[in-house]
């Protein structure tokens, strides 16, 4: 028999649900306070907002989700993770829990993680934008430039407006050659965005004949990329003008903006970089005690494919030997790939061990194991290729270890001369790592540190295959076909593909009073 209330139980019922539904409001009330203050870049006081609501309401799906993308806009990677998979808990068919929870893992590198969250949004919702735009962003990070191609391209299909999809697409097709059609998609993603300036950056450093307007113009216009801090922000509209005005001839101009772009981005990289001098002391010092004489190579198996390392400091050339060698279809580009480190992370984690941070770490029982992930990933996509490539530059640290763990590896070194790689390496901005690069005696350090490398490791592997970048210059094809042959490619490059090299000998000529007072004024601040 149910419970009577008496009319006071009544009044209380009442209250309480007033109560609950106050409680709803002002809770949706935060949410969205913390929003607007997110999308002003107050991340302060919008994180203080949703951390109380979480404390207050675990349960409470949007405030989860919200903190995720704040910790994300703070590069706090692992809180943002947590966020997003109680979220994905609490509300799993919900297309914000999945593409938040994949953009987390995308963060962390998790790519299976990623993509199986990505997959799970696309049962849901085939053709959303935001997730097809996602599995470019995916296949984007691993290198795989024509399916991120592909991924964006459909992105921009569902969805016209999509700027940032033709952006992306943009960057594709410049990595996979096709230029002209990248330029085309810089402009439209301009006219959809005016402000963005991603694609407004890679038009300034193209200095393409097939550029429409007038893009000095517009970087004077510029507010930067959108949400960065001021100084960041005039530093990369800085960078930008810096190049559109050096490929232009007019060097006094490119000079300021350099100098300028520069001294404004050093102070939050100085420390980073002072850590990569010594880390590179360290590892030149460790190739050195190496010991004397030839290296004692894995024997060559003839059923796997050849691992062609191309090595050089930043500016040097050698992603312009690999886009050469993309000429010949059994070539598969691997890019600055990630795939040495990947496998011995997966080998050491297997074997329950701690990720040491060098191949010199493994142990010797673990070698097998390690070749058979190696192989076994690198034939995955491409089974039909008989040489990958790899332009990871940091790979110069680990080239010693490779070739005595893995088969059928072939090393090319490629060195430029000495000034006019300091002032490339000196007018770009780089999107990630690279914190040397804003100094001029920390570059110059770090690229006679990798000369020393490469010496070093030629000592010990005298079968490495060194050229000069003005020799790539001045007889490109011939150049190719000598690391074509050596490296036991036996068909011929495609008659139609072209082997222009862009000649930037000498560029630094005209700067080289100014590096030498910046190098000293920065000597002295120092």
């Amino acid at each position: 028999m149910p419970v009577m209330l008496k009319n006071d139980g009544y009044a209380e019922v009442a209250l309480r649900k007033d109560a609950q539904i106050k409680a709803i409001r002002e809770a949706y009330d935060q949410i969205q306070e913390a929003e607007l203050f997110r999308n002003s870049g107050d991340l302060g006081k919008a994180r203080a907002l949703c951390e109380d609501l979480t404390k207050r309401y675990p349960g409470y799906w949007a405030a989860q989700h919200t903190l995720g993308l704040i910790y994300s806009d703070l590069k706090m990677e692992l809180q943002s993770l947590d966020c997003f998979v109680r979220a994905a808990q609490l509300n799993p068919k919900n297309i914000l829990s999945l593409t938040g929870l994949a953009g987390a893992y995308l963060a962390l590198d998790c790519y299976d993680m990623a993509r199986g969250a990505l997959d799970q949004a696309q049962t849901i919702a085939p053709d959303d934008p935001g997730i097809l735009f996602l599995y470019g962003e995916m296949f984007f990070a691993q290198h795989l430039y024509r399916a991120a191609a592909d991924a964006y391209r459909s992105a921009h299909v569902s969805d016209p407006n999509m700027a940032s999809a033709l952006y992306k697409w943009g960057l594709c097709l410049l990595e996979l050659g096709d230029m002209s059609t990248a330029v085309r998609m810089f402009e439209k993603a301009l006219k959809l965005d005016p402000s963005a300036f991603g694609p407004l950056n890679e038009l300034a450093i193209l200095n393409s004949e097939l550029i429409t307007f007038d893009v000095r113009a517009r970087l004077d216009e510029s507010k930067g990329p959108a949400l960065l801090a001021e100084a960041e922000a005039f530093a990369s509209v800085s960078f930008a003008k810096a190049s559109a005005c050096h490929l232009r001839g007019l060097h006094e101009e490119a000079w300021k903006h350099a100098l300028a772009a520069n001294r404004a981005a050093y102070p939050s990289k100085a420390d980073r970089a002072k850590s990569i001098s010594e880390a590179q002391c360290r590892s030149l010092l460790a190739l050195q005690a190496a010991g004397n004489g030839p290296i004692e190579k894995i024997k060559p198996d003839p059923n796997l494919p050849t691992t062609l390392l191309i090595l050089g400091c930043s500016r040097s050339g050698k992603t312009t030997i690999e886009s050469l060698l993309g000429n010949w279809s059994s070539v598969h580009k691997g890019y600055e790939s990630h795939l040495v480190e990947n496998c011995l992370k997966s080998t050491m984690m297997d074997a329950g061990l701690l990720m040491p941070g060098s191949l010199d770490l493994l142990p010797k029982q673990l070698y097998e194991p390690f070749k058979q992930s190696y192989f076994s990933a690198l034939t995955s996509g491409s089974n039909a290729a008989s040489v990958f490539t790899n332009t990871n530059p940091f790979l110069i640290s680990e080239a010693f270890h490779i070739v005595k763990m893995i088969p059928n590896v072939r090393i090319v070194c490629i060195k430029r001369d000495i000034e006019d790689t300091v002032f490339s390496i000196y007018l770009r901005e780089y999107r990630t790592a690279n914190e040397y690069a804003y100094d001029l005696n920390d570059i110059r350090e770090h690229v006679l540190w990798y000369r020393d490398m490469i010496d070093a490791l030629a000592s010990r592997c005298p079968d490495i295959f060194q050229i000069d970048y003005e020799q790539l210059v001045t007889d490109p094809g011939g150049t190719l076909n000598s690391i074509a042959s050596w490296s036991g490619l036996r068909d011929k490059p495609g008659s139609s593909r072209s082997m222009n090299v862009y000649d930037g000998r000498g560029s630094a000529r005209p700067y080289l009073d100014a590096m030498r007072i910046e190098s000293e004024r920065a000597r002295k601040v120092g």
